[in-house]
Formats: C-alpha cells, structure tokens, sequence
C-alpha cells in the first residue's frame, strides 16, 4: 500500500506497516515465529481468564431472570397490586437496557482495549 506524502494519518500508517512488516514479526510474511506448543498455551491461558468471567456475568444474569419468575410465582404481583401489563413492562424495560448498552458497551471496550 502507498500513501500520498500529502496525508500525514496515511503516511503514518506506511511507516508503521512497514516496520511491523519486517522479519521480527514474520520469518517469510506467511510463517509465524512461534511454536504451535506456544500457541495452544496461550489459547489455554486466555480461555482460563476470559471463560470463567464470562460463566460467572451469564450466572448472574440468569439469577436476576430467575428470581423475576420466582417473584412472580410467589404473588408478588398482588402484594404490590400492580397488573400483568405492569409486569410485563418492567420486564422489557430491564431487557431493553441490556440490549441497549451492549452494543455501546463493546464498542468502548474496543476503542480502550483491555489493559487501559
């Protein structure tokens, strides 16, 4: 790829792949450096970070869910007089901030990266 000398953002980016390009990084351009050995100990390192984390937001989540039902099937609709339509947007409402802000949520996350 060649960029102008005109566009300093373009030009920046030749440099740095031209210098990310050389043989540190790659052998032949197609050959990692790295071991297959090192590959699946790092696959297995991240999975034992991020897995657990991820089991224990979906547990929780589906607690919140449960207790909702269990709530319900317990009379607590009629202990607060409140009808099923009540219900039922109380019940969008918490799903539609999940939904709302997952999408912003990741976006962030990938602009910021893990470590910042």
């Amino acid at each position: 790829m060649v960029y102008s000398s005109d566009d300093p953002i373009n030009a920046e980016k030749q440099e740095h792949t031209s210098t990310t390009n050389d043989s540190t990084y790659l052998s032949d351009n197609t050959t990692p450096k790295w071991q297959l050995s090192e590959e699946k100990k790092l696959v297995r390192k991240v999975d034992m970070t991020v897995l657990p984390l991820l089991f224990l937001g979906l547990l929780v989540f589906q607690f919140d869910r449960m207790n909702l039902a269990s709530a319900l099937t317990g009379g607590f609709r009629r202990d607060i007089a409140i009808d099923q339509s009540t219900v039922n947007l109380g019940n969008q409402m918490m799903y539609l901030g999940t939904v709302v802000l997952e999408i912003p949520s990741s976006l962030i996350l990938q602009r910021l990266g893990p470590r910042r």
